[in-house]
């Protein structure tokens, strides 16, 4: 696979699926009160969505 392949095969995976920042952004919306103070579980769900994020960086750079 050569570097343009890599980048090409990353890009096509993260616009098939929701992007990290679209995670990321979900996740405090949904762990944030009216007053915009934090809700525990918000960062056991950013967590989530980093360790997704390295599986499609795996799955795209290792052959399986």
């Amino acid at each position: 696979m050569t570097e343009d392949d890599f980048f090409d095969e990353m890009i096509l995976r993260m616009s098939q699926d929701d992007s990290l920042n679209d995670c990321v952004e979900g996740c405090i919306d949904d762990y944030t009160d009216s007053d915009g103070n934090k809700v525990p579980g918000r960062g056991k769900c950013k967590g989530r969505c980093w360790a997704e994020f390295g599986v499609r960086v795996l799955d795209a750079i290792l052959p399986f």
